[in-house]
C-alpha cells in the first residue's frame, strides 16, 4: 500500500482539500484543453521497438487504496482511468467524480463482448454517497463501449459488502462476468485446533453475474472448501477477530473460466484452484501446502491467474509469481510465469518465466498478459513499473511512472480503436497587442479518446454564426496539437480528418481569449481592439496555398464514399455557374461550409464535452 497521498490534487480537482504537493509538476502533466485534469508522467526505455506488439497501455493510477478513516470518503484522488500510446503520450484519461466521492478505479482494460465487440471495463470502488441520505454506495463494475458510452454497470448482490476490486472479468462471450466476492463469515477455529473458539472469517469466493441484470449465475464460497489450516498467511496462533470483516486467510485475488470450470488464486494459500462448474468441488491445487502436481519449481503469494489454453489432458495457465509479500521473501525476485499442467500425469513444468528487469520483488499486486504475437506484458505494480518481453525472454521495453506516489493494481496492452461522440475541445489564445507586431492567434486541439485523428483543420469567422474561413492545417502531434497563425480571430474552430481524408467530426464554435483577461472581459472594451475579418485575412490566401491541395483531395475521398451528398454538391456548383462573378466569390469563401455541412460526424453545436462520460 503506497505511503503517498496526493493531498493537493484533490484540492484542485474538486475544490475541497488544500494540501502540499510538488509545486515542479514534474511527476504529472495537465493541458490546456483540459485544465483540470492531471495525467500521470512516464520514464520510459524501449530497447527493440520493432518486436514489440501494437497496441496502447491501460493503466488505472491511484495515491491511496482505502478512503479517510474518519469519514469513509475518499480524499487524495487518484488520476483516472488511462490509456496512453508507446510513448507515454495520453490517449484518454476518464477523470470520475462519482458524487464527490473520488473514488478509485480498478483493473481497467479491453475486453472482447458479444460478437466480437470491444468493450472496456474497469471497477469503482465503494464509497460514502451523502447526498443519498448517507447510504453507501458499495462500488460498481461498468463496461464501455468503443464511444466511451457506460452500456452497462454490475452491482453485486447485498449479502457482499463491496464490488471487490481484484477482478472483473467478462466470459462466456461477453454475456456474463466474474468476480471475486468475499464473506464475513462467524465460524468455529476447529481446523487451527480450537473447537471451543469462534472467530470472524474473510471467506473468498467465485461469483458470476448477468451481465445486462446483474443475476446470479454461478457462486461459490471457500469456506465449505478450503480449510483455514490451508493458509500460509495464519496460523493456530492467530488471534480471534472480533470484527465482521474477520481474518483474511485465504485472500482470492482473480478468477478465470475454461470450459465450465474456474480457476482460482488465492495469495494467502499460494495455491491456484481448479473448481468445477457442476458441483463445485476443487478439481485440482497447484502450489501450496496441498498441491496435487508434482513439480520441480516454487512459487508463492500470486495473482492473476489465466488459463490460456487447456484441455482433457493438458492445460496452460499464466500468473504472477510475486513469491513475497509484506512479511516475507520467498524468492529473491519476482517474476511472470507460464505452466503447463498435464492432468493425467499430475506434473507440472514451466514453459516461459520472465524475471522482473530490475531484479526486485512485486510484494503486492500485479498482472502477467499473452500478447497475440506471443509477448508478454508484466505490470510489476509499484510505481507502474511494467516490461514487454518477446516469447524467447528478450526484454523489449520498461516504463515506470515519474512519481513515486502512485501505483497500478494491474496493466495491460490491448490494440484500441476510441470513436467518441462528444466532439473535440479547442481553446484558443490571442497574443500581441496589435500596435506594432499585430496578433498571434495560438489554438490548442485535443479529442479525449479519438484514435484516428491524423489532421486538424482550423477555421475562423467573423461572429458566431458567420461563414468559416479555412486558415490552415496541423498534423495531429501527442494528445494536444498547437497550431499558431497570424491575426486576432475572435470566433474559431477545428475540424478532425482521418488517415483516408475523411472528415470525423467538428469542434464546438468557440471564442478566442486573451490570455490575461477574464472570460467575460470583451477585448474590444478592455484593449479598443477589434477581431482580424477572416474572410479579408484568409480567405485568398488559402484558395492557392498547398493547405488548399489537401483540402480539395479530403473533398474527393469523402465525394467518393458519399454519393447521396455527393449529388447535393453537384446542384450547388450548379447552381453557382449562373453568374461568373458569384461563382468566384462563393467558390472561394463559401467552400469550407459546404465542405463542413456535408460530412461532419459530430456537429459544433452538439451537447457534449470531456467529461461527460
Amino acid at each position: 500500500m503506497s505511503k503517498f497521498s496526493l493531498y493537493s490534487l484533490v484540492g484542485l480537482l474538486v475544490g475541497t482539500y488544500a494540501y502540499d504537493w510538488p509545486t515542479d509538476g514534474s511527476d504529472l502533466q495537465t493541458f490546456v484543453t483540459m485544465p483540470d485534469v492531471y495525467t500521470i508522467q512516464w520514464n520510459i526505455t524501449h530497447y527493440d521497438r520493432e518486436r514489440a506488439a501494437p497496441g496502447y497501455w491501460f493503466i488505472a493510477p491511484y495515491a491511496t487504496y482505502t478512503p479517510e478513516p474518519a469519514s469513509k470518503i475518499w480524499q487524495p484522488h487518484q488520476v483516472g482511468s488511462q490509456i496512453y500510446d508507446s510513448d507515454g503520450e495520453l490517449v484518454w484519461v476518464h477523470m470520475n467524480n462519482y458524487d464527490g466521492d473520488n473514488r478509485n478505479e480498478m483493473d481497467f482494460r479491453v475486453q472482447d463482448g458479444q460478437d466480437g465487440e470491444k468493450l472496456l471495463t474497469m471497477i469503482v470502488k465503494m464509497g460514502f454517497n451523502s447526498h443519498k441520505s448517507g447510504a453507501w454506495d458499495k462500488g460498481t463494475a461498468i463496461i464501455m463501449n468503443d464511444r466511451y458510452e457506460v452500456i452497462h454497470r454490475l452491482h453485486e448482490p447485498d449479502e457482499f459488502s463491496e464490488f471487490n476490486a481484484h477482478e472483473f472479468q467478462l466470459t462466456d462471450g461477453g454475456r456474463s462476468a466474474l468476480a471475486t466476492p468475499y464473506w464475513g463469515l462467524h465460524v468455529p477455529l476447529t481446523d487451527w485446533g480450537r473447537p471451543e473458539e469462534e472467530s470472524w472469517v474473510a471467506a473468498g469466493g467465485i461469483i458470476e453475474l448477468d451481465v445486462t441484470d446483474s443475476a446470479v449465475l454461478f457462486q461459490w464460497n471457500s469456506i465449505n472448501h478450503i480449510p483455514l489450516s490451508e493458509s500460509v498467511h495464519l496460523g493456530p496462533e492467530t488471534a480471534i477477530d472480533p470484527q465482521p470483516n474477520g481474518l483474511d486467510y485465504i485472500h482470492v485475488n482473480s478468477v478465470d473460466k475454461l470450459h465450465g470450470n474456474y480457476l482460482l488464486s488465492s495469495r494467502f494459500t499460494s495455491t491456484i484452484y481448479c473448481i468445477s462448474g457442476i458441483d463445485k468441488q476443487i478439481l485440482w491445487r497447484l502450489g501450496g501446502k496441498f498441491s496435487d502436481f508434482t513439480q520441480d519449481f516454487t512459487f508463492s503469494k500470486q495473482h492473476h491467474a489465466r488459463f490460456i489454453s487447456g484441455n482433457d489432458t493438458h492445460t496452460v495457465i499464466s500468473f504472477m509469481n510475486n513469491a513475497s509479500d509484506d512479511w516475507s521473501n520467498d524468492e529473491p525476485t519476482s517474476s511472470a510465469m507460464y505452466v503447463q499442467l498435464n492432468t493425467v500425469t499430475m506434473t507440472a513444468t514451466v514453459l516461459h518465466s520472465y524475471p522482473r528487469p530490475d531484479g526486485q520483488l512485486s510484494r503486492m499486486r500485479g498482472s502477467n498478459q499473452l500478447l497475440p504475437n506471443g509477448n508478454v506484458f508484466v505490470s510489476w505494480s509499484e510505481d507502474g513499473y511494467q516490461s514487454e518481453f518477446a516469447e524467447d525472454g528478450t526484454l523489449l521495453m520498461e516504463a515506470r511512472f515519474s512519481s513515486k506516489r502512485f501505483n497500478t493494481y494491474r496493466a495491460f496492452k490491448h490494440e484500441w480503436v476510441g470513436r467518441p461522440t462528444y466532439p473535440p475541445t479547442l481553446v484558443a489564445h490571442v497574443h500581441g497587442t496589435g500596435a506594432d507586431t499585430g496578433f498571434t492567434t495560438v489554438f490548442h486541439i485535443s479529442w479525449n479518446g479519438a484514435t484516428e485523428v491524423k489532421l486538424w483543420r482550423f477555421f475562423a469567422r467573423d461572429s458566431q454564426s458567420g461563414d468559416p474561413v479555412y486558415i490552415g492545417n496541423a498534423t495531429r502531434s501527442g494528445f494536444e496539437t498547437i497550431f499558431t497563425t497570424k491575426g486576432y480571430l475572435d470566433w474559431v474552430c477545428a475540424e478532425a480528418i482521418n488517415a483516408q481524408g475523411i472528415s470525423m467530426g467538428w469542434s464546438k464554435v468557440s471564442r478566442s481569449r486573451f490570455p490575461d483577461l477574464p472570460r467575460h472581459v470583451s477585448p474590444a472594451d478592455y484593449l479598443g481592439v477589434t477581431p482580424d475579418d477572416p474572410t479579408v485575412l484568409y480567405a485568398k490566401s488559402s484558395a492557392t496555398s498547398s493547405s488548399s491541395n489537401h483540402f480539395m483531395k479530403t473533398i474527393e475521398s469523402i465525394k467518393n464514399t458519399q454519393p447521396t451528398q455527393t449529388t447535393t454538391l453537384y446542384i450547388a456548383l450548379a447552381a453557382i455557374t449562373l453568374s461568373g462573378l458569384t461563382f468566384l466569390v462563393l467558390l472561394f469563401k463559401n467552400l469550407p461550409f459546404f465542405h463542413r455541412r456535408k460530412y461532419q460526424l459530430v456537429r459544433s453545436d452538439e451537447e457534449g464535452s470531456i467529461h461527460s462520460n
